[in-house]
């Protein structure tokens, strides 16, 4: 039936240390792209189930790098969510929480009073150093 595990999705299943599968419930695909379509290197993705036997709150951890700006990579710092500032080619890594369930944004964007834009709460930026 659809949505049970072949043997080999079995196999290939990370265990807990009870020895259980541990797998995502749901299969779906979601594509996360820079604003301008700039180059993006995924380096790590890590499921963490939240422990619900419905599997609320299962989430995707990304990581990577990309000079590219977006939704998904992060802004800089204290940058309003649009405003990105002058075009960079240094790669910067973003670390990025996805909904295990469909692909939505795990998190949200909340108000910052102080900068006076709205920051997001599922993906950061880690500027690279200089020199």
């Amino acid at each position: 039936p659809e949505g049970e595990l072949t043997d080999v999705d079995l196999k290939l299943a990370a265990k807990s240390y009870t020895g259980k599968a541990i797998t995502m419930r749901q299969t779906w695909s979601q594509e996360f792209q820079p604003d301008a379509g700039d180059d993006v290197r995924p380096s790590g993705l890590l499921f963490a189930p939240s422990g619900d036997a419905t599997g609320k709150g299962d989430m995707l951890i990304v990581v990577g790098t990309t000079a590219g700006r977006g939704d998904a990579f992060g802004t800089t710092d204290g940058a309003p969510k649009r405003d990105f500032g002058p075009r960079s080619t240094d790669l910067e890594g973003f670390m990025t929480k996805i909904e295990a369930d469909g692909g939505e944004f795990a998190g949200r964007e909340k108000f910052d009073t102080q900068s006076n834009a709205f920051i997001n709460t599922y993906s950061k930026r880690i500027r690279s150093q200089p020199g």
